[in-house]
């Protein structure tokens, strides 16, 4: 099921990523291998349209994100473009999850419907730079900051909003929301008079709802609230859900409410219960900071329970201290995720982004549930740094039932260090992402956030990732900040504490990269291996388009946008073909090609055949290969593979074929793709499949070409037992295609040609 390459390429599935409702739009790797490996069916056809890897969709204040639909559980990820976002909210609750500015939380079922703050449905909404709107009102038709009208009739108008007029929206909404909070009195008149409220065109209108499960006898809830200043809080926000069942008290709208004069009522049926409020300050109608304070637990029993929040006592501010200086304001979160006795994850998330954080400490405390806090960081170096730039990527998790201090003191002696270059053929502006995910962050829909942000391609940058036996890495990068093209995507690993280690992301050549399993039976989503048989079907998953990074993936055939993507592939069994066509069609708009077989009984001779090849000024090197891989196929009654791993349809009953694979290491290549002029020294390693104890490697063999593959040259070979190295001589601004072909012992084979792989300078 392949989640870790999910948190890869799509990572998220519950919070600043995730638990936002998933958007049809191309699927990540592992989301198609998740459902293929429980047993799903593959879906037809995604129109062209839906196969958009990712947009750029802003929120009703104008804030800018980059939204990179998936499926099924992997939602959608995003990333903040830096300096044009400000910190962000996020709330998931019963399987529904929103992103929003601060200044919008009082309103959501106020005046703004929850949709608006969905970015699944704002990708699939937003046309043209418009955001289409509804409206309904009592009255005459209002004015609204930023909204353009364009039909309105008998209470109620259509209209939307430009990037230009939600930044108009949002300064109206943020003067509102300080009105407001200093009377604690919200959606009820300034923009939001005659009862108007505003929503995604087609999404109905948002109501203030009453609590949905009438069927419980309900208790009087009393929250009372302080504020920093010492008297009771007006304006300030607390979100109640219910712990024993997530289902009985958890409606966003229902399980919210603002402190009036010291107390907030909730009328909920009894059992645990768990209360986290927000205390916002101010410096005029800007926000500068918030103050966290949560109850983890309180039992609601008898007519009324009364539960008291103090946010003097948010004294902890969250703060990094680290070797080396990093840039201002931080982009960091805190994730706060409860999980209940039965249901989904509730999860409270804080995007920080120049917004002071405070939170008040809980110690361990015995819960019905479980009550786990995260908090992730990207901090870079400073802006200007003379030198290679750096990162620190950070995730802390603590036990639980404990709410940590957030001073997080980072020590060299606990970080792995990374020297990253991103090759690329042209300058461009791309996208990276490190998100860092704890073990229990994969169980029951709880928060697997993805934090990302814009940066200059080709380019070097050094990395410091904090380092733990739970916590996994799931990196990626895109070639497009702009459409999410290209790129690629690490199936997961963990790192160790002093580690060291160089990755050449996008390093020439490219071609197709076989499925991996680097976390062993901790695989949160187990692997499916790219060519297994289980009795008489043989499965068959590979990804175009890889680097030479064990572990990662190409963007295979998903979305180049722009440009044009082709593919074909071909089964055949002792020379009879089995199935075949056209792949791109085949992968549905998935990242791999997935294809199963049936073999008749017995052994047979496999030979299965890749062509890939895309076009664009991304893609101008490495965009086409034709892959030849043929094995030997014999049953395997009673095979069963490692844990971590998975045949499909929940069982690991299967045996991992003997297909071989490649890894290429040009000598010299520059960032761009290119190497000097004259002697060529490429490093060739050749194996199998991960699980497979393969046959040793008798031979390989290298052909270069000059002219597109008119004409090909022989390399000279030199190594043994799959280690070798191919050398030759290359004019200057050549573009160098390769021939490939290996062989192990048992007859199985691999022919590979690589057109234009990479270039030689003038």
């Amino acid at each position: 099921m392949k989640l870790n390459r999910a948190a890869a390429l799509a990572c998220a599935a519950m919070t600043v990523a995730g638990v936002l409702a998933p958007a049809a739009a191309t699927p990540s790797p592992a989301a198609a291998s998740a459902r293929r490996a429980a047993g799903a069916a593959r879906p037809g056809p995604a129109p062209a349209e839906a196969r958009t890897r990712s947009r750029t969709v802003f929120l009703v204040n104008g804030d800018q994100v980059v939204a990179r639909p998936g499926t099924g559980a992997h939602g959608t990820t995003i990333l903040l473009p830096g300096g044009r976002t400000g910190s962000l909210l996020g709330l998931s609750m019963a399987g529904q999850s929103y992103l929003l500015p601060p200044q919008a939380m009082p309103y959501l079922g106020r005046g703004l419907g929850p949709s608006l703050f969905d970015l699944a449905a704002l990708a699939r909404r937003e046309r043209a730079g418009r955001l289409p709107v509804a409206l309904a009102f009592r009255g005459g038709v209002p004015n609204l900051p930023g909204v353009t009208i364009t039909h309105a009739a008998s209470g109620a108008a259509q209209g939307y909003l430009t990037e230009a007029g939600a930044r108009a929206f949002g300064a109206a909404l943020a003067r509102q929301f300080a009105t407001d909070h200093a009377r604690g009195s919200y959606g009820q008149d300034g923009m939001f008079a005659d009862g108007l409220s505003v929503a995604l065109a087609g999404d109905g209108l948002p109501a203030r709802a009453a609590p949905s499960q009438r069927h419980y006898r309900l208790h009087t809830l009393t929250v009372t609230g302080t504020a920093l200043t010492g008297r009771p809080d007006t304006g300030d926000e607390v979100y109640v859900i219910n712990v024993d069942n997530i289902r009985r008290f958890s409606d966003p709208i229902e399980s919210e409410s603002s402190f009036y004069h010291g107390s907030a009522r909730f009328s909920a049926p009894a059992g645990h219960y768990m209360a986290i409020a927000t205390f916002f300050s101010f410096a005029g109608t800007k926000l500068t900071g918030m103050h966290v304070v949560a109850r983890p637990q309180f039992t609601v029993s008898g007519p009324a329970t009364t539960v008291h929040l103090d946010a003097r006592t948010a004294t902890s501010k969250l703060q990094w201290v680290t070797p080396r200086p990093v840039a201002h304001p931080r982009f960091t979160q805190v994730v706060f995720e409860r999980y209940p006795a039965v249901g989904f994850a509730f999860g409270f998330f804080y995007v920080l982004y120049g917004t002071a954080l405070w939170v008040s400490p809980v110690k361990s405390t015995r819960l019905t549930g479980a009550l786990r806090t995260v908090t992730n960081a990207q901090l870079t170096s400073p802006p200007h740094y003379h030198g290679t730039p750096y990162e620190y990527d950070l995730a802390y998790t603590a036990p639980d039932g404990v709410i940590p201090p957030l001073r997080y003191v980072v020590r060299p002696a606990t970080l792995a260090t990374a020297d990253a270059r991103y090759y690329q053929p042209i300058a461009a502006a791309g996208g990276w992402q490190a998100p860092g995910f704890f073990g229990f962050q994969f169980r029951r829909g709880a928060g697997r956030d993805v934090l990302g942000r814009r940066i200059s391609l080709p380019g070097r940058m050094i990395q410091y990732y904090a380092t733990g036996p739970s916590l996994m890495w799931f990196d990626s990068y895109f070639q497009s900040f702009s459409t999410g093209a290209g790129g690629q995507a690490d199936q997961g690993r963990v790192l160790y504490p002093r580690q060291r280690l160089a990755v050449g992301w996008n390093a020439f050549p490219l071609h197709p990269a076989p499925n991996v399993n680097l976390l062993g039976a901790a695989n949160p989503s187990p692997t499916l291996p790219s060519a297994s048989r289980a009795d008489n079907t043989l499965t068959l998953e590979i990804t175009p388009f890889g680097d030479n990074v064990q572990g990662h993936l190409g963007s295979g055939f998903s979305s180049v946008a722009p440009g044009i993507l082709r593919g074909r592939y071909v089964v055949f069994a002792d020379g009879k073909r089995l199935a075949g066509g056209n792949a791109v069609r085949a992968a549905h708009g998935h990242p791999d090609l997935h294809t199963a077989v049936q073999l008749a009984p017995g052994a047979h001779d496999i030979r299965f055949v890749l062509a890939a090849s895309r076009t664009g000024a991304l893609y101008r090197l490495s965009p086409a290969s034709r892959t030849v891989w043929g094995w030997r196929s014999v049953p395997r009654p009673g095979a069963t593979l490692a844990a971590g791993w998975t045949c499909g349809h929940r069982t690991r009953s299967c045996a991992v074929q003997p297909m071989m694979t490649l890894e290429y290491a040009v000598r010299g290549e520059s960032l761009y793709g290119a190497t000097r002029p004259g002697p060529q020294v490429i490093g060739l390693s050749v194996g199998h499949l991960q699980l497979v104890h393969g046959a040793p490697v008798t031979r390989a063999s290298v052909s270069v070409s000059f002219n597109g593959g008119k004409t090909w040259h022989p390399a000279k070979i030199t190594g043994h037992d799959g280690s070798y190295t191919a050398a030759f001589t290359a004019p200057g601004k050549a573009v160098v295609s390769l021939r490939t072909t290996a062989a192990d012992a048992a007859g199985g084979t691999i022919a590979e040609t690589i057109t234009n792989a990479y270039q030689t300078s003038p």
